[in-house]
């Protein structure tokens, strides 16, 4: 159903990503619908907390540079903000 779609913006959650790894899941079940939307979407935004930052789960959705922003707070490390802005990505650090 999803791929029957045209989804002008998709906000995306995850409970772990990083820069080698890009997003995870530990569902099999999310990593399918999370894929399946992204590739309909045009533009992908990742909206998650830097607490989930290095770490991942067993099902890959994407790596990081499919995303066209990342929203995350200002407790990501600066290392790992300098490699993000490096793989193309657009970067909003929001205060807490």
């Amino acid at each position: 159903f999803i791929k029957t779609l045209n989804i002008d913006i998709a906000f995306i959650s995850s409970s772990s990503w990083d820069a080698e790894r890009g997003v995870s899941t530990p569902y099999e079940e999310k990593a399918i619908v999370k894929q399946a939307v992204i590739d309909v979407s045009s533009k992908k935004v990742l909206v998650t907390d830097s607490s989930k930052y290095g770490k991942y789960g067993l099902y890959s959705i994407c790596p990081l540079n499919k995303m066209d922003v990342i929203i995350t707070d200002s407790y990501l490390p600066v290392s790992a903000q300098d490699i993000i802005k490096k793989q193309d990505v657009e970067l909003k650090i929001v205060s807490l």
